[in-house]
């Protein structure tokens, strides 16, 4: 991959953003092959699942703290299990979207790998994908090294997911998020483009067809 100074192009707060990401939010987080259900996702803003025992942590309702202990300890499960038995991809998917679903996206990222190392299939890579992303966006203000480097590491995983698979639309749908917000305009066109024409009648190459149509009406 070409090595280039990431400038994002859309401010985290801006409407184009917010809607864009709730488009495809949607699609970009595959359904997972699981009959362990998480009804209850910690509120946004929770302190870290694994660092509990700062006193400057804000006081907690009942109904939180019991929210926190369920996550935590599902999450310490899914670690057993994947400790217990290193082919259980699915337990490390698991690992890997529930620190997604908590905005933990550079703690997803790692366990993704884990479980790309024993089943390298799209719909992961997809997902890692996004979460590098997402973890480029959230770095704290002054953090720009980890910032472009986590966005560089989502670009790169896309470029390789479109090559090894050039017929899976999600992974274009995901490049084009991704481009249209680093201020690739052109390649962003190109790949919802794509995605369209992979999927002419469902609900991806709807989503592409939607940001065609909102926000590349000259092209």
């Amino acid at each position: 991959m070409k090595k280039k100074k990431i400038v994002l192009s859309f401010d985290p707060k801006s409407i184009f953003f917010g809607m864009t990401l709730g488009l495809v939010l949607g699609y970009l987080i595959s359904p997972k092959e699981t009959d362990v259900s998480f009804d209850a996702a910690l509120p946004q803003g929770h302190p870290p699942v694994d660092e509990n025992n700062n006193p400057n942590a804000p006081m907690m309702d009942e109904q939180t703290a019991q929210q926190m202990n369920e996550y935590r300890e599902e999450l310490d499960g899914w670690k057993s299990v994947w400790e217990n038995d290193n082919s259980n991809w699915m337990a490390a998917i698991r690992v890997a979207d529930m620190y997604y679903e908590v905005q933990f996206y550079d703690r997803s990222i790692p366990w993704y790998e884990k479980a790309l190392s024993v089943n390298d299939v799209p719909n992961t890579r997809n997902d890692m994908a996004f979460a590098q992303f997402m973890a480029g966006v959230s770095t704290p203000i002054g953090a720009t090294a980890d910032s472009e480097s986590f966005i560089l590491a989502s670009i790169d995983t896309l470029e390789k997911l479109i090559v090894d698979y050039p017929d899976y639309p999600n992974g274009w749908l995901t490049y084009g998020f991704v481009m249209t917000n680093t201020g690739e305009k052109e390649i962003a066109f190109s790949a919802f483009s794509k995605c369209s024409e992979l999927d002419p009648d469902g609900a991806v190459g709807n989503e592409a067809r939607s940001f065609l149509r909102q926000y590349f009406k000259d092209e």
